[in-house]
C-alpha cells in the first residue's frame, strides 16, 4: 500500500519532471530571444526613452503639456498611469524579490544574478511590447476595461482557442504564484521561532487585508498599491541599503562573485561544467520572470486599464517595471544575500538551518561564499545545504534572506524581513487578483466575480496553513511557463503592430523624448540659468586690455562668421566682447522697405515658425504648441489676438543683435515677465514644449492705423539683458524679479525701422498680429531675414483702433 509520504514523493518527482521539461532550453531561448529581438527592432527603446517613461508614470509629461491630468474626452481606461504600474509593481514585487533571489543564487550561484539582469533588460522591451498591444487591443466592457495578452491573441492573432486556453493558465496560475506561495513564504517566515507568529494568524490577517481591497474593485487596487508600493518598498530598501553599508567590504567580492560565475561554471573537477553553466543560466532566467513577469503575460491586463491617449505612453510606463522590480529590489537582496554569505557564511547557513552543527562538507572548514565554492567542486550548493542540515531547498530559501538579516541587524533584521514579506505578499495577491478577475471576463463569467472573490480570499488561507512548500513552488514554475509560451509567440508575431504604433507616436514628437535629448534637457533644469546668464553678461562687459581684447573678438567675429565690415566701428575700437555683440551698423547697411502696407522684418535671423493664432495656439516646433494666453501673460489685448497670425524668428550669435520696430506706430505700452532662461536654439525649440511661454520676456504693443502688432523679446541662456530704447526704467534679469504690465499715459510714436530694442547675446523676436490685419509672405522654416526685409503686409481692410 502506498503511504502518505510515497504519494507526496512521487507527486514531487512528477511536479519536478514537469518544470524541467517546461521550463527547459525552448523556453529559455524563447525568452531571452524575443526580448533581445524586441530590443533590437525598438533600437533599445527601453535606453533611449526611460527617462521619458519616468516623466509620463509621475505626470510630469503631461504637466509638461500643459495638462493637469489626463480628462476622459482625452482618454479611455480606469485608473492613471502611475496606479497601472503601482498594480503591476503590487504583483511583481512580492516574496520573488526576497525569496525568490535567495533560491536563484543558491540553485545557481552568484552567476544566476547576472542573468537576472540580462532577463530585465532585454524584459523592458518585452513589457513595452506587451503593454502597447494589450492597450490597442483592449475593450471596454460592462465590468471595466478588459485587455492583455488573450484579447491581443484574438484580435490581433484571430487565434480565439490560445486566447482562451492562456486565460485559463491566468485563473490557474493565479491561484499558484499569485497567492499560495506569497502567503505560504511569508508565513513560514513569521511562523519560524525567532519571531514566533502561527501560520493561521498570518494567513487570516492577510486573507482579511487582501479581501478587503479585492472587493473594491481595480479602482481601489489601483489607489492601494499607489500608496503600498513605495512605502513597502521604501522600508524594505532602507533595511537593504543599511546593511550594505555595513558590508561594504564584501560589495566588490559580491560583484566579482557575480561576474565569475556569469560566464564560466561552479568549479568542478572533472567534467559537467556546462551543465551548470546552464544551470546558472537556466535558474537566473527563471527567477527573473518570476520576479519582473516580463514575458509571463501578466502586467499587460492591468496596463490595459489605464488612462491613456497613447498605446505607446503606458508601454513606456510599463516598461519601468523590469528596472525596478529587478534591478534594483533584487539587485539589492542579492548583494545582501551574497555579500552575507561572503562575510559570515557559516554562522548565516547555521542561523537559517536552525542548527548549529558542525557543517562538514557544506563549507569545508571555511567561512565565505567564494571558499566554499572553491573548496567543494561539482557541489550544487542546495545539495550540500539539504545534505547538511537535512532540510528541503524551498524551506531553506525561504528563510536564508532573513538569516543575513538578522546577522546584522539581530533578531530586528528577521522582523523586518518578515514584516517586508507579509507586505509582499498582500500586494502581490491584491495585484494577481486583478489579473484573474480580467480573464474571467474574457471567458465570459464576468457575473462570477463576487463568488470568485469568495474563493480566491479562501485560498488565501489554505496556502497559508500548507507547511511544505515544495509543491507550491513548483506548482508556480509550471504555471509560469505555461503562461509564458502563447503570449511570448503573440508578442513576437505581432511586433510589427507595435514598431508601427511605436514609429507613429514618435512622429508625432520628432526628436523630442531621445535619452540624449532627456539628458540635455535635465542638466537645462538643473542648471542655475538666470545666475549663469547674470555673470556671463557681466564677463561679456568686462573692459580688457587691446592685446587681449582684440585677438578674442577676432576669433569670435571668425567663428561665427560676422561680417564685420558692415560694423559701425573698426574691431579695434570695441571695448568689451558686449559692445562688438551689440554693435550699431553702418548707415544703409540695411534698406528699409517705406511701402506704407509693408511689414518688414525686425532684426536679422532665421524664421523658426510662422501661422495662425487660430484656437488662442501657436505652433512652436512639429507636435509642439503654445497657448496664446501664456505667452502674452495679461489678458488686455487677448482677445484682439486671438484668430490672429504670428512669426518667429531666431537670431544667432551670427547674426545683428539690436531690434527694429516693424511697423510704424505708437507704443501703448509694454508686459514684463520673469521666467526660465532656457536657450532658444533648434534642439530646445524641438524638445521643450511651452518653451517661449516659459523663458523671460518683454512685451511692446504697437498701435498701428489697422490694428494692434506685438513685438515679443524672448530671453535665453546667456542674454545677459534686454534693452529698449522707449523706457530706460524696464530692467530684466535682475536678481529679483517681477511681473509688470504698464500702460503709457501718452502713447509713444515710433516709425518703421526705427531701433526699438537689443539683446545682450542672442535670442528670439515673435510678431504676433491682430485678427484680419496683416498677411505673412510667402515664408520658409529656417530661412533667412534681414532687417528691413518684407516678411508681411497689411490688409486694405480700413482702418482698425486698438485701445
Amino acid at each position: 500500500m502506498t503511504s502518505l509520504g510515497d504519494f507526496h514523493g512521487n507527486r514531487m518527482d512528477w511536479l519536478k519532471v514537469m518544470g524541467e521539461y517546461v521550463w527547459g532550453l525552448p523556453l529559455v531561448v524563447l525568452l531571452v530571444g524575443v526580448g533581445l529581438f524586441l530590443t533590437l527592432r525598438l533600437f533599445f527603446l527601453q535606453i533611449r526613452f526611460f527617462y521619458f517613461g519616468c516623466r509620463i508614470a509621475v505626470g510630469a509629461a503631461d504637466r509638461e503639456e500643459g495638462r493637469k491630468a489626463i480628462s476622459a474626452s482625452q482618454s479611455a481606461g480606469d485608473i492613471s498611469y502611475f496606479h497601472a504600474l503601482s498594480t503591476v509593481l503590487s504583483a511583481t514585487v512580492g516574496t520573488g524579490n526576497i525569496v525568490g533571489v535567495a533560491g536563484a543564487i543558491l540553485v545557481g550561484g552568484p552567476g544566476a544574478l547576472f542573468w537576472m539582469w540580462v532577463t530585465a533588460f532585454i524584459g523592458m522591451a518585452t513589457k513595452y511590447s506587451e503593454a502597447v498591444l494589450a492597450v490597442k487591443y483592449r475593450e471596454s466592457t460592462e465590468f471595466g476595461f478588459a485587455g492583455g495578452p488573450m484579447y491581443y491573441i484574438e484580435k490581433g492573432l484571430g487565434w480565439r482557442p490560445m486566447g482562451i486556453i492562456f486565460a485559463v493558465m491566468t485563473l490557474i496560475a493565479a491561484f499558484g504564484i499569485g497567492n499560495m506561495v506569497q502567503i505560504n513564504s511569508a508565513a513560514s517566515v513569521l511562523s519560524a521561532p525567532e519571531i514566533g507568529i502561527p501560520r493561521n494568524y498570518t494567513a487570516s490577517i492577510v486573507a482579511l487585508l487582501a479581501g478587503l481591497v479585492i472587493l473594491g474593485g481595480v479602482k481601489r487596487i489601483g489607489k492601494v498599491a499607489s500608496v503600498f508600493v513605495p512605502f513597502m518598498a521604501a522600508v524594505y530598501i532602507a533595511g537593504v541599503v543599511y546593511i550594505l553599508f555595513v558590508n561594504f567590504e564584501q560589495i566588490p567580492q559580491a560583484f566579482s562573485l557575480i561576474f565569475k560565475y556569469a560566464f564560466q561554471p561552479l568549479p568542478v573537477l572533472t567534467g559537467g561544467g556546462i551543465g551548470l553553466l546552464l544551470l546558472s543560466i537556466q535558474t537566473g532566467v527563471q527567477r527573473g520572470l518570476f520576479s519582473n513577469e516580463a514575458g509571463l503575460g501578466s502586467s499587460p491586463i492591468a496596463d490595459a486599464s489605464a488612462k491613456t491617449d497613447f498605446a505607446v505612453k503606458q508601454g513606456l510606463v510599463s516598461m519601468l517595471g523590469p528596472f525596478i522590480d529587478t534591478l534594483i529590489i533584487c539587485t539589492l537582496t542579492g548583494l545582501v544575500v551574497i555579500t552575507g554569505l561572503e562575510k559570515s557564511g557559516v554562522s548565516i547557513l547555521e542561523s537559517a538551518a536552525g542548527s548549529t552543527v558542525n557543517v562538514e562538507g557544506l563549507v569545508a572548514q571555511t567561512k565565505s561564499f567564494s571558499q566554499y565554492m572553491a573548496a567543494n567542486p561539482g557541489t550544487e550548493i542546495f545539495t550540500g545545504i539539504q545534505d547538511s542540515f537535512g532540510r528541503s531547498a524551498g524551506q531553506f530559501k525561504a528563510v536564508l534572506t532573513s538569516a543575513v538579516f538578522a546577522d546584522v541587524m539581530g533578531e530586528w533584521g528577521r522582523r523586518l524581513v518578515g514584516i517586508a514579506l507579509f507586505f509582499f505578499a498582500i500586494s502581490t495577491i491584491v495585484g494577481w487578483y486583478f489579473y484573474s478577475d480580467r480573464a474571467l471576463v474574457y471567458l465570459g463569467g464576468g457575473k462570477l466575480i463576487n463568488y470568485y472573490r469568495l474563493v480566491y480570499v479562501v485560498l488565501i488561507f489554505v496556502g497559508g496553513m500548507i507547511e511544505n512548500v515544495n509543491v507550491v513552488w513548483a506548482f508556480s514554475d509550471i504555471a509560469n511557463g505555461a503562461m509564458a509560451f502563447p503570449n511570448l509567440i503573440a508578442v513576437a508575431l505581432l511586433s510589427g503592430v507595435v514598431a508601427s504604433e511605436t514609429k507613429k507616436f514618435f512622429k508625432r514628437y520628432p526628436h523630442r523624448h531621445d535619452i540624449a535629448i532627456q539628458t540635455y534637457l535635465l542638466i537645462l533644469k538643473i542648471l542655475p540659468k538666470n545666475t549663469y546668464s547674470k555673470l556671463f553678461g557681466l564677463i561679456a562687459g568686462l573692459k580688457m586690455p587691446r592685446f587681449i581684447m582684440i585677438p578674442v573678438l577676432l576669433a569670435f567675429a571668425r567663428i561665427y562668421k560676422i561680417n564685420v565690415e558692415e560694423a559701425e566701428l573698426e574691431l579695434k575700437d570695441y571695448k568689451t566682447l558686449n559692445k562688438f555683440f551689440t554693435r550699431a551698423l553702418k548707415n544703409g547697411a540695411r534698406s528699409i522697405a517705406d511701402d506704407a502696407l509693408s511689414i518688414i522684418s525686425p532684426v536679422d535671423g532665421r524664421v523658426l515658425t510662422f501661422g495662425g493664432l487660430e484656437k488662442g495656439t501657436l505652433i512652436q516646433s512639429k507636435g509642439m504648441e503654445s497657448k496664446l494666453e501664456d505667452l502674452l501673460g495679461t489678458n488686455t489685448y487677448l482677445q484682439k489676438f486671438q484668430g490672429g497670425c504670428f512669426c518667429t524668428i531666431y537670431l544667432s550669435p551670427s547674426d545683428y543683435h539690436r531690434i527694429h520696430t516693424p511697423v510704424t506706430g505708437e507704443i501703448l505700452g509694454y508686459y514684463y515677465q520673469p521666467g526660465k532662461l532656457f536657450p532658444v536654439n533648434q534642439i530646445a525649440v524641438n524638445t521643450i514644449n511651452r518653451l517661449f511661454s516659459r523663458n523671460e520676456r518683454l512685451i511692446t504693443f504697437i498701435k498701428t492705423e489697422f490694428g494692434l502688432v506685438a513685438v515679443v523679446k524672448v530671453g535665453a541662456t546667456s542674454v545677459g539683458r534686454i534693452l529698449v530704447t522707449y523706457d530706460n526704467e524696464i530692467a530684466t534679469n535682475n536678481w529679483f524679479r517681477f511681473s509688470r504690465e504698464h500702460k503709457y499715459e501718452v502713447p509713444k510714436k515710433i516709425n518703421k525701422g526705427d531701433e526699438l530694442g537689443r539683446f545682450e547675446m542672442g535670442s528670439t523676436v515673435m510678431l504676433l498680429f491682430e485678427k484680419d490685419i496683416a498677411e505673412l509672405l510667402e515664408l520658409e522654416e529656417k530661412q533667412k531675414v534681414i532687417l528691413g526685409q518684407p516678411i508681411g503686409v497689411f490688409k486694405k481692410i480700413g482702418k482698425k483702433n486698438a485701445k
